[in-house]
């Protein structure tokens, strides 16, 4: 099973402390609600994903703030509709490390703060709907893509003076972009 479930509950603060962990075969924190914030100050550990929310088409979207680390087999995070992620500390994934998605169609302005690490084995970090924006400091790398957009995510906002990289594109985009300042290395 999951580690913490929080199926079609709503309205938590979730904090794990710095000597904290949760840690499943499955996915460590699952949940389907509105008003999710999750504070990760230790570590996050899935066998599938690390985290997995979805706000069941509701327009609140859910916040990840990661100090710590998430590390999963699956998609490190995956926000099913969308949210907020800010990231100082180390996500990583053998698949997506951070997966915005678009499972309801509405799914908006989804944003992404990273100052810390997001390293996959194929994209760093998903994009799937608009007016999504990505600011970056710290290193986003994928064995695919850094960054990857859908033709769902028209738009994207990005300003990089990090590190972006995959082996395939540093930035793939079947989107079109509102902003692109790039003042870091995108490879």
């Amino acid at each position: 099973g999951n580690a913490l479930n929080l199926n079609d509950t709503s309205n938590h603060e979730i904090t794990i402390g710095m000597r904290g962990s949760l840690t499943s075969g499955n996915t460590a924190l699952f949940g389907t609600g509105v008003n999710i914030l999750v504070t990760n100050n230790g570590a996050i550990t899935g066998g599938s994903a690390g985290i997995s929310l979805s706000n069941s088409g509701v327009s609140t979207e859910p916040i990840i703030i990661n100090n710590g680390s998430v590390t999963a087999t699956a998609n490190a995070i995956n926000l099913l509709e969308g949210g907020r992620v800010s990231n100082t500390g180390a996500i990583n994934s053998s698949q997506d490390a951070v997966s915005f998605g678009n499972f309801d169609g509405s799914n908006s302005n989804s944003v992404l703060l990273n100052s810390g690490t997001i390293l996959a084995d194929l994209d760093g970090v998903t994009f799937n709907g608009d007016d999504s924006t990505v600011i970056n400091s710290g290193e986003i790398s994928g064995g695919d893509d850094g960054v990857s957009l859908s033709s769902l995510s028209s738009d994207f906002s990005l300003l990089n003076t990090g590190i972006l990289s995959g082996l395939s594109d540093g930035v793939f985009s079947l989107a079109t972009f509102g902003d692109f300042d790039n003042q870091g290395l995108i490879s």
